[in-house]
């Protein structure tokens, strides 16, 4: 696994995020580190590839690409 992330990363996602998991918007009070592009796609262990979510949500996504990962949050029944 290349690259690191801060020391701080989990305050500064809290902050940028408003203490939100940006899947389900429910706040965060226990979370996931979760790489947006996982490893074994290529993501790498840096800042700007994590975010934080809830526990659920992260286990949900698993080692899914964003991109589908995104598709599933977007799905609605009816089309909408």
């Amino acid at each position: 696994m290349s690259g690191k992330l801060s020391k701080d990363i989990v305050q500064r996602l809290m902050k940028q995020q408003e203490g939100l998991c940006p899947c389900c918007q429910r706040d965060l009070s226990d979370y996931h580190i979760d790489h947006i592009m996982p490893i074994t796609l290529g993501g790498l262990n840096i800042d700007e590839n994590v975010q934080l979510l809830l526990p659920e949500c992260n286990l949900k996504k698993g080692a899914m690409h964003p991109d589908d990962w995104l598709k599933t949050l977007d799905h609605k029944p009816g089309g909408g």
